[in-house]
Parts: C-alpha cells; sequence; structure tokens
C-alpha cells in the first residue's frame, strides 16, 4: 500500500467485526544485547467483542488495536517499543476466511490513547503498510451452528473519537459538580442530587457517565477472577439517566435516581457509603468521582470531579 491507498470496504467490515486477532511483532537487538537479549519474533492473542478494533475512519489506512489486562508480561508492547513493525492475522472461523495485515505500529499511553480512543488508557496505533485478504483459507471450520460462548472477561467496545461528532469527546470543558444531597426512598432506592460550577444544558432523556476511578482506584492486576470475571477489566465508568432536567434553558442542579444492584460494584459502594454518612452523620467532603456528562450525539461532554458533602 503506497499513502494514497486505502483499505477495501471488505477488508475494514472484516476487522471491525472480529473478536479475534493474532498480533505479530519482532525485536532486532543491538550488537551489544545479542548475546543477552537475541532477536526473535513473537505472536500472540488478542480477543474481545466483536468490533474492539477499529479503523479511523479519516485515513481508512490506521488500525486501532486497545490494550486490555493479560498476562502482564507486555512483550507485544515491549518489541514494538524496540522495533516498530507489527503484523495482524483477522481469521473468521466460520466461514474460512483470513485477512493478513503489515503495519507499522505505535503504542499511545495515557492522554494520548483516550484522544484517540475515549476512555482506553493504552493502544497501539498501526499504519497499515500492505494486506492480503484469502477468503475459505481454512481447512476445517466451525460449525454455523454452534454454540458460541463470548469471555466474560471483555470489556465494552471502545468506538474511536473521530466515530463520533468531536464535541462528544471534547474533555476540554471541566466544570466541577458537587454532590450535595442524598435522598434515600427505600433501603435500596436513592436520588443523589448535584450542583455544577457552570451552568448546562441537560434535556430530557439525557444520561451522565460516571467515572469512578477516584473512588475505586486505578485497576488493579488480574488475570483471572471466576467469582466475578467482569471485574478484570472493570473501567469504572457507569451510565444513569438524569432525574431532573430544565427543557430548553440551562441549569446547575441535576439528580440521579439510582437502585443499589446487590454484588455490583458501584452502587453497592454509594450505597454503603451512603449508609455508613447516615450513621455517623458526617460532614466532610469525600472526593468520590469524576463526572462525564453526555446526552445525544449533538451535545459536548464535560469532564469533572464528584465530591460528596455528607448531607442526607
Amino acid at each position: 500500500m503506497s499513502k494514497d491507498d486505502r483499505l477495501a470496504e471488505d477488508a475494514i467490515s472484516f476487522i471491525q467485526s472480529s473478536d479475534t486477532v493474532f498480533f505479530g511483532t519482532t525485536y532486532s537487538a543491538s550488537p551489544n544485547d545479542t548475546r543477552i537479549y537475541p532477536s526473535h519474533v513473537g505472536m500472540n492473542h488478542r480477543g474481545g467483542r466483536p468490533g474492539f478494533i477499529r479503523v479511523r475512519p479519516s485515513d481508512r489506512q490506521t488500525i486501532v488495536l486497545p490494550d486490555f489486562s493479560g498476562n502482564r508480561i507486555m512483550t507485544s508492547l515491549g518489541n514494538i517499543e524496540a522495533t516498530p513493525l507489527a503484523s495482524l492475522t483477522f481469521v473468521n472461523f466460520t466461514m474460512g476466511d483470513v485477512l493478513y495485515v503489515t503495519g507499522n505500529p505505535t503504542n499511545l499511553v495515557g492522554p494520548e490513547s483516550q484522544a484517540i480512543m475515549p476512555f482506553e488508557s493504552t493502544l497501539t496505533k498501526i499504519y497499515v503498510t500492505g494486506y492480503t485478504f484469502i477468503l475459505d483459507a481454512l481447512p476445517c471450520c466451525e460449525d454455523p451452528a454452534s454454540n458460541i460462548q463470548p469471555s466474560p472477561y471483555s470489556p465494552p467496545v471502545r468506538f474511536l473519537a473521530e466515530e463520533k461528532p468531536s464535541s462528544l469527546f471534547d474533555t476540554g470543558k471541566t466544570p466541577m459538580a458537587t454532590l450535595l444531597n442524598i435522598d434515600m426512598h427505600s433501603a435500596t432506592i436513592a436520588t443523589f442530587t448535584s450542583e455544577f460550577s457552570k451552568e448546562l444544558a441537560i434535556n430530557l432523556g439525557q444520561c451522565v457517565i460516571l467515572d469512578l476511578t477516584t473512588l475505586f482506584g486505578s485497576r488493579q492486576y488480574q488475570h483471572m477472577a471466576p467469582t466475578r470475571p467482569s471485574s478484570v477489566n472493570d473501567d469504572f465508568i457507569r451510565t444513569w439517566t438524569v432525574s431532573s432536567a430544565a427543557k430548553e434553558r440551562k441549569m446547575r442542579m441535576f439528580s440521579l435516581m439510582m437502585r443499589e444492584k446487590p454484588g455490583r460494584t458501584v452502587t453497592g459502594a454509594l450505597f454503603s457509603l451512603t449508609r455508613s454518612l447516615r450513621e455517623s452523620k458526617r460532614n466532610d467532603i469525600l472526593h468520590i468521582c469524576h463526572l462525564l456528562i453526555i446526552g445525544d450525539v449533538l451535545n459536548d461532554v464535560f469532564l469533572g470531579f464528584i465530591m460528596l458533602h455528607g448531607r442526607i
């Protein structure tokens, strides 16, 4: 592929419907390191929900591969840092088709990663240099009627920022939100009312996305968790519909009505904290979570902090 070439539509569709890719990397040792760290190639599996790998629509030549919690060795990412060459092999195990891709990879971490794929802190961007699409390549295939059971460890699919209007993931506007009051309606239902540091327009039916990493801390490494597999790649991001909204005018106050779900990480912690505050009647401020406001695809997104005063 030249700089003017693009991935064909059938190749892009094949990539973005895949739940599996075989990620090939290489390490070319320097003369001083050859004896201790010899050159080698590696092939590792990457998996997720169908669509977890994305192709940038702006150039149709860049593949974005998010990094999920795995074996913690990070050999592939290390190879890329030393020798930026990579291959991707996509397989349709039912139809038998195989797509082979070569490219120049770059690892991105933190804000650079999130600027491309919001909420994803680590990813590999592969600029495609060539590909071969072979139909009916496998000598044996999976029975189409077989019962496929997806891995419970796979996190939700993350879309690229450019796949939505740019304003949707604009985190440059960061108002503060303070959780002022919690009204307990029953043992498991409560309304959480917050105040913004600036006026915002929230329409009926819109929702907020809460990033609770400040409350729970960054994800700790886990290879497997048989009793709660979803906790391995839990990003602590949750969504609730706004209970209060002002049509056609801006507002500083908004409310969320939540139901505690037994055994769930977020609502369990929030209601446990609420009960503790009621018992102790504390009024100190507790930093709980980041707040991300999101409506429909036409509205801006805002990132800020949410705090609890403990007035119940």
